[in-house]
């Protein structure tokens, strides 16, 4: 099933959010422009109304698909 209506209701009720992503390793597909990368993620964040911080963390891997001058990922598994 999809989570994408959680994760909207969710992100909804975030006032404030940290995220970082300490970068384990990666690799480029030669002339497929995906790059693939592991590591560990962080997330801090606040609900509405909330003075109490959330905290996670653990393993991020992530396929990214070149779009121009940016990325679209194409695959996240945390």
């Amino acid at each position: 099933t999809s989570r994408l209506g959680q994760y909207r209701r969710t992100f909804a009720r975030i006032d404030a959010m940290d995220y970082r992503i300490d970068l384990k390793r990666y690799a480029i597909q030669e002339g497929t422009g995906v790059i693939r990368i592991e590591g560990i993620f962080y997330v801090k964040a606040r609900l509405d109304g909330s003075a109490t911080w959330r905290e996670r963390n653990g393993p991020i891997d992530m396929e990214l698909l070149a779009n121009g001058d940016s990325f679209k990922v194409r695959r996240l598994d945390y």
